[in-house]
C-alpha cells in the first residue's frame, strides 16, 4: 500500500469514527468495515421503520464490487460515497457507476 493511499485510508477512518459520533447523539450510529467497505449506520432498532438512511464510503475499490456488497447488506434507504485522490480522475469512477444503472445523481 502506497504512502497516499495509507494517508487518505487513514482520512476516511477518522471521517467515518467522527460522522459517526456525531449522528449518535439520538441514537447509536455505528460505524463497521464490510469487506473493503465503509459503513455507517443506525445499531439495530426495534421498529424497522425508524432506521435513518446509511452511508456506505468506497475507495480503490470496482464499481462492481461494491455494488455487489452494499446491495448484499444494505437496509432500505442508502447513500454510497466514493472516495478519489486528488489527483486521481474522476471520469472513469463515474462512467463505472453510471453504467451499474442503479445509483442517483452524481455528487462533487
Amino acid at each position: 500500500m502506497t504512502t497516499g493511499k495509507r494517508d487518505i485510508e487513514a482520512a476516511i477512518k477518522v471521517f467515518v469514527h467522527g460522522f459517526s459520533t456525531d449522528k449518535s447523539r439520538t441514537f447509536p450510529y455505528e460505524a463497521s468495515r464490510v469487506g473493503p467497505l465503509w459503513l455507517m449506520r443506525d445499531a439495530e432498532r426495534k421498529n424497522a421503520r425508524d432506521y435513518r438512511g446509511e452511508e456506505w464510503i468506497v475507495h480503490d475499490v470496482a464499481a462492481e464490487e461494491a455494488d455487489a456488497i452494499v446491495r448484499q447488506h444494505a437496509r432500505p434507504g442508502f447513500a454510497v460515497s466514493v472516495v478519489i485522490a486528488n489527483d486521481g480522475p474522476d471520469e472513469p469512477t463515474r462512467t463505472a457507476y453510471k453504467a451499474l444503472g442503479r445509483f442517483g445523481r452524481d455528487r462533487e
